[in-house]
């Protein structure tokens, strides 16, 4: 279903999926690994992404839990989606409040370069209400981005490809088809009309036309498709 605005609408299915063990999950998986991306970007000044970790680990902690009777519904695709998704969201969040480069920066200032108070220090809770800040402008930017990265220009990000894939390998669903796997190959192409004017030119000397014959026998050592007999007869004044 399609708003007026051209903007999709989630259907039942899509609604289910945003489950609040999903939420849960991801957000667990995600502090994990934001604890980690700030050990680590603090080391290199870049994170990871963690998508695929994210997907895993998602899985792999509903897998425990089913296996100890603490739920009885296992994890389906779509919410393993909302999983790694909030996970991402979460671990991302040192490079995307810049924790791991601009507010440290921030604390390095001299007098000199920030006069006269030199180094710039947030509290605790300042950076808790500029993470607020970002992460709510965030929401506002993704859904105009989203509409015409994905729905329109369809583009296919590798992380997401590599990602959708892992989580159609764990729940044993089959992947899809490539374009390149139905695509028809110039060479089965040239041979298409070789083959289809050899067998016309079969049927034109059983039929009796010799001229339409030798003409489909020319156009069939040429790669190219023969014309009526009608045509050619009229041609050869047959």
């Amino acid at each position: 279903m399609r708003s007026p605005a051209g903007f999709t609408t989630p259907t039942a299915g899509a609604q289910q999926a945003l489950t609040v063990r999903a939420l849960a999950a991801g957000l667990a998986v995600g502090t994990v690994l934001c604890f980690s991306n700030m050990y680590f970007g603090l080391q290199t000044g870049w994170v990871t992404m963690g998508s695929l970790q994210s997907a895993i680990l998602g899985y792999g902690l509903f897998q425990g839990l089913s296996a100890s009777k603490l739920i009885t519904r296992h994890l389906s695709v779509a919410e393993n989606v909302i999983v790694q998704t909030t996970a991402v969201a979460t671990a991302t969040m040192p490079l995307a409040a810049g924790l791991v480069g601009i507010i440290p920066a921030l604390g390095l200032l001299s007098p000199e370069d920030n006069p006269p108070t030199g180094p710039i220090k947030l509290t605790p809770l300042q950076l808790l209400g500029w993470c607020a800040a970002l992460a709510f402008f965030g929401v506002f930017v993704a859904v105009p981005l989203r509409y015409q990265t994905i729905i329109r220009e369809k583009l296919r990000f590798p992380s997401g490809t590599a990602t959708a894939s892992v989580i159609r390998t764990l729940h044993g669903l089959p992947q899809p088809i490539s374009a390149s796997a139905t695509q028809v190959t110039p060479a089965a192409t040239a041979a298409a009309p070789a083959t289809d004017s050899f067998h016309l030119a079969q049927a034109d000397a059983s039929h009796g036309c010799p001229a339409q014959a030798a003409y489909s026998t020319q156009q069939a050592a040429s790669g190219t498709l023969p014309h009526s007999c009608d045509s050619v007869c009229s041609t050869y004044k047959v």
